[in-house]
């Protein structure tokens, strides 16, 4: 039994009505208002629209989900935890509501109220149930109640027979209703109030009140239940079953009567009972709200037994009686019968210590372990202690473990003792004692408190130190896994050889047997679902089940096939010791009975009675907040979901990305024990588990995308939902994340840097336009410079030479030369403003500059120009005057200064291009062509020249080679010369080679 009252959450402690809804919420109904609880807090509702609910007398919730209240201030109704006032009740007529009824036949709502039953339509319900402020609904009163009960209009309670008749009870009075009349069934003498109202069939109703007893109406007449007592508090039906609850009893009705079920302690202010989907009781008092739920386990009354206000061992003696150790060396013995008794084992076992544990040897003896005065033993009712001077290795004993082998071992501080008994009677209370201790103590108290022998009947040792194992040289430390030390509250084999270890701070450890060692399998901690991971104790039982001992409780681990360890968890509720302890063993009973004595008391149970709680909790999303309920959900929804109230098809923009879930499994056996588990699905890769009791969880941040939040949950046996609750919701990006804003974004990008290339493509071919005509202007007055340079110069060679004819009375070829010398200035003039000619025009002038040359020189030089017919193609063009100042170079340089025959051959000729012939069979230039100008000398060579040239006083560089390599550079860029001097077979200088390489356009100009 637990009870809630002020101290527990409640607003005030008188409470009057009880609902469980669909969802399994608790609603709890006040003198001070209306809470709801989940298992674990109670949430008020206070006021209704700023309207103070009150005292509520009644709450009723009706198939489509509408929870209705009934107060002293009128009626309100609440959907989906929010509550609201209806309009109606704040007339003045419609206060007092009592109780509330379903007709699922006409489908209409009554409710019993100050001015008699009234009742809403299916229409007015769904008007009320969207619109609950509406003001133009007015409920429906039973025709002839003014008339019948014209002296006390109120209704108290209502119900509904197998005919679908109403009945209603008020102050003193039953009365039926039957379509529009009502007849009075029954007066009560004493004026007693009829509350309760339970249908017994076609034409019978059980009736009763607060200050009479059980009154049933069969065939016509009322008859009264004359062994029940007064005080009928409320009158339900569970199961197809009809009960009543009373003060102090509740009762099974029959037809035959009433038959009492239990007796329970609650006296006085019974106001309301209801049965939850879990088959809890709760209760409704003046007092608080008492919560009654199947007990398992049965504590040992410390008022009966005192004795066994703090035990420290649990034995079982021959006749299989159970045995308690006590303090200040106290044993007892209890018997068996309908009141069982303790007895005391003996006066006193030893002076002072705790008796820890306890054996029976096959004659009967019984020994004892006492935690620092030695190991006892009982025979014929005298004691003597046996301790050090006896051969044990030490005094202080915690565990009495019997051996394969005969004997047993007594195990304590830093050791263990094996006391052996001898086969001779005379030496049987003489046995030999075996030492066993440790190689090497480690520092500090030692202290080992339990042990089990393996399968070989080797000893092995748990305590604060760890596991130990026993070899022929001592105690050695054994680590199950790392060197992590162990603290080993306890430990025990199972009925299939596997050793079970209890820890303090580490958990329940599972170890199997491989033929030298124990090998650890598994461990159980706080994550695999125990309540805590420090461990009093560990005891497997003969039907394979697993119990550890906590601080506060006890937890049961049980294997389910192809589902693997269920654990569940028992405290106080489950009749477990109310209290905390620091110490506790666990003992099975020959009889099956299991025992578990504590520091706090003694406990006894029957696991076999144990029935698993099979209703799953109801999961529900209860809440969803934005930014913690800074923006309303009901903006980005199509609708609320009129089962939950939580938004449909939510689409949230890609700023309101903070979501706040508040869900709920109702289990309310034992809340404490319930597990959750949820996942946002895009977010969580795992299960998620909740902090106890915060049944919360904030995602913050979300990017973009559709989501899915799971949540599911498992009562305290561990039974989980079928299914998880859902919710799905969608954030949206935001426009520039959007595939239209980048495929937009990309055409607009696409077009911008069209529109970017376009105006630089322009840009750039303005300005390359611009610059070409620069550069062709640059170039033209370049080429116009050279020739300015290049026409006095050969202006200066020609005069010269003439000059030399006059000088040497050579009149008549001075008048031919000059002649000629006219004619070659005419051409000169003539071209002088093209940048390009013909090379016929180029040959006709070089032709007239040799001869002249020849003639001043006196026909020394033997000149040819070899043009492999070019010059007939009036299409190649090549630059003006190019090729004269190589030749001038020639003669002044090379052959001025050489003795005999003095040479001089000009070739032109075309290279590296695909011969092409036309008709006539005349080859046809190309653009891959190259134009090659060849002149070759047999002069003096370039070496000896420059050395005349440095002894000459006058050293006048000639500017006409440079000025033609300037103007082939401006001319085109890949245009060059090359000079190569010559030799002959003793290596003697034998002449020049200037090359020229000119490329020829598309138009065949050079």
């Amino acid at each position: 039994m637990t009870v809630f009252g002020t101290k527990d959450g409640l607003p005030h402690n008188a409470v009057h009505a009880l609902c469980q809804d669909r969802n399994g919420y608790l609603w709890v109904g006040t003198a001070a208002g209306l809470s709801r609880y989940n298992g674990y807090r109670f949430e008020h509702y206070l006021q209704a629209d700023q309207q103070r609910i009150g005292h509520v007398n009644s709450l009723f919730e009706t198939p489509e989900g509408v929870l209705w209240i009934g107060a002293e201030t009128g009626m309100f109704m609440a959907i989906h935890g929010k509550v609201h006032p209806v309009s109606s009740a704040f007339g003045g007529k419609f206060k007092q509501v009592r109780s509330f009824l379903w007709d699922s036949l006409q489908h209409r709502l009554w409710f019993a109220c100050a001015t008699g039953p009234y009742y809403f339509t299916k229409q007015q319900i769904e008007t009320l149930r969207h619109q609950p402020a509406a003001t133009h609904v007015f409920p429906e009163v039973q025709p002839e109640w003014e008339t019948l009960a014209a002296d006390d209009l109120r209704a108290f309670s209502m119900a509904l027979d197998g005919r679908n008749r109403l009945w209603v009870g008020n102050a003193n009075r039953l009365i039926c209703c039957e379509n529009n009349t009502c007849r009075l069934v029954w007066k009560s003498p004493t004026n007693d109030a009829i509350d309760c109202l339970l249908s017994a069939g076609a034409d019978s109703m059980y009736f009763g009140g607060h200050s009479s007893t059980l009154f049933g109406y069969f065939n016509g007449k009322v008859e009264q239940f004359a062994d029940s007592m007064y005080y009928v508090t409320d009158l339900f039906e569970h199961n197809k079953e009809r009960f009543f609850f009373s003060a102090g009893e509740m009762y099974r009705i029959t037809r035959e009567g009433v038959v009492k079920i239990w007796d329970h302690s609650i006296r006085v202010g019974i106001s309301d009972v209801i049965v939850d989907r879990e088959n809890n009781v709760w209760v409704a008092t003046w007092e608080g709200l008492i919560k009654i739920s199947s007990r398992f386990f049965e504590q040992m009354p410390l008022d009966i037994y005192p004795e066994l206000e703090e035990v420290y061992g649990i034995g079982v003696a021959k006749d299989g009686a159970p045995l308690f150790g006590a303090n200040h060396g106290k044993a007892y013995q209890l018997t068996s019968g309908l009141k069982p008794k303790l007895q005391a084992i003996h006066e006193r076992i030893c002076p002072n210590a705790n008796i820890n544990d306890f054996y029976t040897d096959p004659w009967g003896r019984l020994w004892m372990a006492t935690e620092y005065e030695g190991l006892a033993v009982l025979e014929s009712g005298k004691t003597r202690l046996l301790g050090k001077k006896d051969g044990l290795y030490d005094e202080g004993l915690f565990d009495l473990l019997p051996s394969k082998n005969g004997g047993f071992w007594a195990i304590g501080d830093a050791g263990a003792s094996k006391i052996h008994f001898s086969e001779r009677p005379i030496h049987r209370f003489a046995p030999q004692i075996e030492a066993c201790r440790m190689i090497k103590p480690p520092e500090g108290l030692t202290t080992f408190t339990c042990g089990v022998e393996d399968p070989t009947g080797n000893l092995w040792l748990g305590g604060n130190r760890g596991l130990y194992k026993n070899t022929l040289q001592g105690l050695v430390e054994f680590h199950l896994f790392s060197d992590k030390i162990l603290i080993i509250s306890d430990m025990n084999l199972d009925q299939t050889g596997r050793l079970w270890i209890s820890t303090l701070g580490n958990g329940l450890f599972c170890c199997g047997w491989n033929g030298v060692d124990w090998q650890l399998q598994q461990i159980f901690t706080e994550k695999e679902g125990l309540f805590s991971d420090n461990l009093l104790a560990v005891l497997p039982d003969s039907k394979g089940r697993i119990w550890v001992g906590y601080g506060f409780g006890l937890g049961l681990l049980e294997m389910e096939t192809g589902k693997g360890w269920n654990i569940r968890y028992f405290n106080d509720r489950d009749g477990l010791f109310p209290n905390g302890c620091h110490r506790m063993k666990i003992k099975e009973a020959p009889d099956g009975v299991l025992w578990t004595v504590s520091t706090s008391g003694v406990c006894h149970f029957r696991p076999d009675r144990f029935t698993r709680n099979q209703v799953a909790p109801i999961v529900s999303i209860r809440e969803l907040q934005l930014f913690d309920g800074y923006y309303d959900c009901t903006s980005y929804c199509e609708a609320l979901d009129p089962e939950t109230g939580l938004p449909e098809n939510l689409t949230l923009p890609h700023f309101i990305n903070n979501l706040r879930f508040i869900f709920d499994g109702l289990s309310l056996t034992n809340p404490d024990d319930n597990r959750f588990r949820f996942m946002l699905a895009g977010v969580d890769k795992n299960w998620r588990t909740p902090e106890h009791g915060d049944l919360r969880v904030t995602y913050p941040k979300l990017p973009p995308g559709a989501y899915t939040f799971y949540v599911e949950a498992a009562n305290s046996d561990g039974i989980w939902v079928h299914q998880p609750t859902t919710f799905q919701f969608v954030i949206l990006a935001p426009f520039w994340q959007k595939t239209w804003f980048w495929v937009m974004l990309l055409g607009a990008f696409v077009a911008l840097t069209i529109i970017i290339a376009t105006n630089r493509i322009r840009r750039i071919r303005q300005q390359e336009t611009e610059k070409s005509r620069i550069q062709a202007q640059m170039a033209d007055l370049k080429v116009q410079a050279l020739r300015a340079q290049i026409n006095p110069h050969f202006i200066f060679n020609c005069l010269a030479g003439i000059q030399e004819c006059v000088l040497q009375e050579q009149f008549m070829a001075a008048n031919d030369y000059l002649t000629r010398f006219a004619r070659l200035l005419r051409l000169i003039l003539e071209r002088s403003d093209k940048s390009f000619i013909s090379l016929q025009q180029e040959l006709e002038m070089l032709y007239l500059y040799l001869d002249l040359e020849n003639t001043r020189l006196g026909q020394q030089i033997e000149y040819r120009i070899n043009t492999d017919s070019l010059e007939e193609d009036q299409s190649l063009l090549l630059p003006a005057f190019i090729i004269q100042p190589f030749v001038e170079n020639a003669i002044w340089h090379g052959l001025m200064h050489k003795t005999g025959v003095k040479q001089l051959k000009i070739d032109i000729s075309t290279e590296n291009g695909v011969a092409q012939f036309n008709k006539s069979g005349k080859k046809v230039l190309s653009e891959e062509d190259m134009l090659i100008i060849e002149i070759t000398d047999n002069g003096i060579g370039r070496v000896k020249s420059a050395e005349i040239r440095r002894n000459k006083i006058s050293n006048q560089q000639s500017k006409g080679i440079g000025i033609i390599e300037e103007r082939l550079q401006l001319i085109h860029r890949n245009a060059s010369i090359r000079y190569e001097d010559l030799y002959d077979e003793a290596g003697n200088a034998a002449g020049t080679k200037v090359r020229m390489e000119i490329p020829l356009n598309t138009n065949g100009q050079a």
